[in-house]
């Protein structure tokens, strides 16, 4: 007998009309799912669109709504981001002029929301050959999350309070039950996240903080416009722990040469050489190569700092090795070293923020 296989279409949730960076869908098991291609989807959104006005029209075929209207619907589902959106422009535009077809399109509330969902959005719709047992489809892609409310601040982007994020979840008033993972580098931890709606600011879902989050949403309505917030901090013993160290080694270098010191330009060979050595030390702690973007991000400003530090050092050992005024080299050396301490306290607050909780 001819075995026949069986392909299910299993729709996911939506995802935006752009460019997706490193999309992944993979099954329990770790396998490659593939997905529907964009012709297929934009058949099957066209489809649910004419459904939705049929259904607002009372209307047994598609054939009998007005034909401007069923070239907007396709270009909503099958356009991209700038087309669908022109598309729905023209067919609220054409409901506020009075246009009757326009005006009981936009009034229905199936057919409204359709139209909003699937004009910034296409289906996520995955092909599987078995669905009789409960199975279990992840789906990733990179997209730049929005710090949040307004811009970072200095203590965020020093790591002294935690960064606030927040990503829409719009598959979260999609189902039935919507679950949610948090995973994070390792270099950083949760201060605690939850799902809210942006437009009731009704919470959905809690959690505490910890290495990954895990939130249960369960009957959001299909009208909010839920939000994933969570918060994060450095929790790292590597580069704040060595940034405060070369910080205060610097800035104490600086404070015993500027004070007791004998800042003798003579001996500029011991400048010279601190100078290289300390370029080196330099371009071994600021390297950030093979870290994750968000710690990248978290400690951008305290690499700056210590970039400053570092700076200032070798603005000092520069001043004697190229034997200027004693004057001079006095006032570079005490600039330097109040600086330095400046910078070293600075990483000091990272580093205690940054220290390992204790589990």
């Amino acid at each position: 007998m001819p075995v026949v296989c069986v392909t299910w279409l299993v729709p996911l949730t939506t995802l935006p009309k752009r460019p997706l960076w490193n999309f992944d869908l993979r099954a329990e098991g770790g396998e490659t799912v593939p997905v529907l291609g964009q012709q297929a989807n934009a058949f099957i959104a066209e489809e649910a669109l004419l459904a939705a006005a049929r259904s607002a029209f009372d209307l047994d075929s598609a054939e009998t709504l007005p034909k401007e209207l069923r070239m907007a619907l396709r270009e909503v589902a099958a356009g991209d981001s700038q087309t669908a959106k022109a598309a729905l422009t023209r067919v609220v535009s054409k409901a506020s002029e009075g246009e009757h077809a326009a005006s009981m399109l936009i009034r229905d509330p199936r057919s409204a929301l359709l139209l909003e969902l699937l004009a910034k959005n296409y289906l996520l719709i995955a092909l599987v050959d078995v669905v009789d047992r409960r199975r279990v489809l992840k789906y990733a892609y990179d997209h730049e999350l929005i710090a949040g409310p307004g811009r970072r601040s200095v203590a965020q982007r020093l790591g002294w309070k935690p960064l606030v994020i927040e990503t829409a979840v719009p598959s979260a008033a999609r189902t039935v039950s919507y679950h949610a993972e948090i995973q994070i580098p390792e270099e950083l931890r949760l201060n605690g996240s939850f799902i809210y709606d942006r437009k009731t600011k009704q919470v959905y879902a809690v959690d505490g903080p910890g290495d990954r989050g895990s939130l249960h949403a369960p009957n959001v309505p299909p009208s909010a416009a839920p939000v994933l917030v969570f918060a994060v901090r450095p929790e790292r013993a590597g580069f704040p722990t060595i940034a405060c160290l070369v910080a205060w080694v610097t800035a104490a270098f600086l404070v015993i040469g500027a004070w007791p010191g004998d800042l003798d330009p003579d001996r500029a060979d011991a400048a010279v050489s601190l100078l290289l050595a300390g370029s080196a030390l330099f371009a071994g702690v600021v390297a950030s190569s093979g870290e994750h973007r968000l710690v990248q991000t978290q400690f951008s400003l305290p690499r700056v700092t210590l970039a400053g530090s570092a700076l200032v050092g070798l603005g000092a050992a520069a001043a004697l090795a190229f034997a200027l005024p004693i004057c001079t080299i006095a006032i570079v050396w005490k600039l330097g070293a109040i600086f330095a301490v400046v910078f070293a306290c600075i990483l000091s607050v990272t580093f205690k923020q940054a220290a390992p909780t204790t589990r």
